[in-house]
């Protein structure tokens, strides 16, 4: 800025300094010399040309200072770079970590992800997901990832992968570019194998007879309304069976509880032996088992108790028992075309068993 100022000056004053120097020398020579007007104009003229250059070149500098930087190329090094920072953090953690690009490339992922995948960084970073993944996983993923960035939302859901087995929750987050626009998605991958394992557990303790393995009755009457609908539906008939052990006090008061348990269980060994793989059996109290099945001929209740008969006299037999099985047994035929649910029919089974228990005591 000084340097243009004194320019400047000079411009103004350089021609009126040289105009007066000619104006004096005229007046005592009485002539006007063609080198004389020459030099006026130089005088003019260089002050100028240096005052223009030097405010261009002004100009050109302050553009220069105050031209925006260039936007940054985001490459995969430059990415690295700013990841650096984080990466110890994100190899921290147990769960997958990794950056995909809108296209699907990966632009980062962490070191719990890579030895899910058994790769190495410079093997994924840098390749698109359908080259690592099965195709129906990219269908998949490719769906939520345009989700996510159109609609700028956190997608969440759980899914069991191809390639361990194992069942994980992943978490999908837009995110930012420098223009403000989004441009790639963050997934995070939390292992919960073991919550759900945990949560299959609950669900057979809530269903399953933990001293036989067969249903309790829990278990019994939501899989008996299930095969109701689709007798209904059918048309087709179904049987049911209420069985309660005869002698299971006495087992207990002579020979002790761990006995008592032992008989239960031989009695849930005799159904398995006795029933059909698809028919329904279940422990439904301290004593008391009932078994649905589809009705498949004619007499086929009597057909059945026969077979439990028999099943049960063949362990009976078998040498060096300190007790025997018995059961007193109640049958009932459910009609589609009846309105009873399986809870009346349990009801009319138990009547009919108490019924035949009460004969045989008055039989003795």
């Amino acid at each position: 800025m000084i340097k243009i100022a004194l320019l400047g000056a000079a411009t103004v004053a350089a021609p009126f300094i040289v105009f007066q120097l000619t104006a004096h020398y005229q007046a005592q020579q009485g002539l006007v010399s063609l080198g004389i007007s020459l030099l006026v104009a130089a005088a003019f003229a260089v002050p100028v040309a240096l005052l223009v250059r030097s405010t261009l070149a002004f100009v050109k500098q302050y553009q220069e200072a105050i031209k925006p930087p260039a936007p940054a190329r985001h490459t995969i090094q430059m990415l690295d770079a700013y990841l650096d920072p984080f990466k110890a953090l994100m190899d921290s953690t147990k769960d997958s970590v990794y950056l995909l690009g809108r296209d699907g490339r990966f632009l980062f992922v962490n070191k719990t992800h890579l030895d899910r995948m058994g790769l190495e960084e410079h093997q994924v970073v840098g390749r698109y997901y359908q080259d690592i993944h099965s195709p129906e996983e990219w269908i998949r993923t490719e769906n939520v990832l345009n989700r996510v960035l159109r609609n700028n939302v956190v997608a969440e859901e759980e899914y069991q992968s191809s390639r361990d087995g194992g069942y994980y929750l992943q978490t999908m987050s837009p995110v930012q570019d420098d223009k403000g626009r989004f441009s790639a998605v963050l997934v995070t991958s939390k292992d919960i194998s073991e919550r759900h394992q945990f949560e299959d557990r609950m669900k057979t303790w809530a269903m399953q007879d933990e001293l036989t393995g067969l249903l309790n009755r829990r278990g019994f009457l939501f899989f008996a309304e299930q095969q109701q609908s689709v007798a209904k539906r059918l048309g087709r008939k179904l049987l049911l069976l209420f069985m309660d052990m005869d002698n299971l006090k006495t087992i207990n008061d002579t020979l002790g509880h761990e006995l008592g348990d032992a008989a239960i269980q031989e009695m849930a060994q005799v159904m398995n032996e006795t029933f059909r793989r698809a028919d329904i059996l279940a422990r439904i109290g301290g004593c008391e088992f009932a078994v649905l099945a589809f009705e498949t001929t004619t007499g086929y209740a009597e057909t059945l108790q026969s077979r439990l008969l028999q099943t049960v006299l063949t362990h009976n037999a078998r040498k060096d028992r300190k007790y025997n099985v018995s059961m007193s047994v109640g049958a009932v035929i459910w009609d589609p075309a009846s309105a009873e649910t399986i809870e009346d029919v349990l009801t009319i089974a138990d009547k009919l068993m108490y019924e035949q228990k009460m004969q045989k005591k008055k039989k003795k």
